[in-house]
């Protein structure tokens, strides 16, 4: 009897070693194949269907769709190889474009209408823009994605609003991120930056708050993989969809606390420092698109603040608060003119860094109207500013290499 104990105690051992050994080693494969490490700033798959309701979002019309391919990118999958000339837009919430429709952004509207380069290679252009980066982000982006997804030709940025809401936000008190230098603090910035990394796995939502992984084994490859397999088939075979706020209740409650709030702000702080900071971000991408000799073009930011303008358009906007103004009640917004004067001083240092170093530049903010027709608030784009853009934008690059002939 006791024998046969012994057998079954030291084959369930063995066992038990077996698996553990299999489960070492899968994890051991796992985490040096191609796709644990890569970096989504979007999830593969993920999707949203809606409908803005036209009364908070003005200039949105009809069913939106985002969808996201399986590179994390919005738009359509990668071509072979040498037969595309390949764009990478990055950027905030104006790249992203998440009111209007898959075929309404601005991106998808300047690939539509490129068409074929010179030299007959159709155009593909890739957005990962998303709500809240600023060019801290886009240097990680940029770092990461521009060599992930292959062939990449050229770098598009629109940059410059998220940057300076952050700056506002903290006014006279504003304290710059830690450097990206800075190994204990390295892994953070990863994490704000995208929603997929090596040895980090987490869920987004549009506009929302990451739920980081806890207990050690969900930091494992095998773990994500399993969890990235059940999202995969959750968003494309089931009705999961990306959550948002679909009835923009809080962009209505936004700008009613922007309307509330008993104090104007005409004087801006100090941005020495910040716009210091911002220029030295727009310098890290530029050093990361020459070492890897890809073609780089920065956009200005555009507004609809100005002086002068309407009670109407005044109150869509809901940008410019103090504090934490998103999540509470803020006592304190700057004026649509202050606004204006602080974009021109982000958007001026953009102009000086790309005249310093040779950079390619368009100058949207320079051509798109302040007006009510191209925005919906403060800086995101009506469906006829989304045209406006890809008008522009499509302007400068047909006329260029490689869409021109030399």
């Amino acid at each position: 009897m006791q024998e046969r104990v012994r057998k079954t105690v030291a084959l369930s051992a063995l066992v038990l070693l077996g698996t553990a050994v299999a489960l070492f080693a899968v994890e051991a494969v796992l985490r040096v194949m191609p796709s644990a490490n890569r970096y989504y700033v979007w999830p593969p798959y993920t999707r949203r269907v809606w409908q803005p309701p036209p009364e908070i979002f003005p200039g949105i019309f009809g069913t939106s769709r985002f969808t996201v391919s399986s590179d994390g990118v919005r738009g359509r999958e990668l071509g072979a190889i040498g037969t595309e000339y390949r764009i990478l837009a990055i950027g905030g919430s104006t790249t992203e474009a998440g009111a209007v429709d898959d075929s309404e952004a601005w991106t998808a509207l300047v690939e539509q209408r490129l068409g074929r380069t010179a030299d007959g290679r159709s155009t593909w252009v890739g957005n990962v823009g998303r709500s809240g980066m600023n060019s801290r982000d886009h240097v990680l982006h940029v770092r990461y994605l521009s060599t992930q997804y292959p062939g990449i030709d050229a770098l598009l940025i629109l940059v410059g609003v998220n940057d300076l809401t952050v700056t506002l936000a903290q006014g006279e008190q504003y304290v710059p991120p830690p450097s990206l230098a800075e190994p204990s603090l390295y892994q953070a910035s990863i994490e704000r930056a995208f929603s997929v990394a090596p040895g980090h796995f987490r869920e987004y939502l549009l506009d929302g708050e990451a739920v980081p992984a806890g207990p050690w084994y969900k930091n494992t490859a095998t773990w994500n993989l399993v969890r990235r397999t059940r999202r995969i088939v959750e968003m494309r075979f089931s009705d999961a969809a990306l959550e948002d706020d679909t009835e923009g209740q809080n962009l209505a409650a936004w700008r009613k606390q922007r309307q509330a709030a008993p104090v104007r702000l005409e004087h801006l702080p100090n941005l020495s420092l910040p716009l210091s900071e911002y220029r030295l971000n727009l310098n890290a991408i530029a050093d990361l698109a020459k070492a890897r000799r890809q073609r780089l073009i920065f956009l200005t930011q555009p507004t609809i603040w100005r002086a002068g303008l309407t009670r109407a358009a005044e109150d869509r906007c809901w940008l410019g608060g103090t504090g934490d103004f998103q999540r509470r009640q803020s006592p304190a917004y700057y004026s649509v003119e202050a606004l204006a004067e602080a974009m021109r001083l982000f958007n001026e240092t953009l102009l000086q860094v790309a005249n310093e170093r040779g950079i390619e530049v368009i100058d949207l903010a320079a051509k798109i109207a302040k007006d009510e027709s191209n925005f919906f608030d403060d800086a995101h784009f009506t469906e006829l500013g989304e045209r406006r853009v890809a008008d522009v934008v499509v302007e400068y690059l047909g006329s260029q290499p490689p869409y021109a002939h030399d």
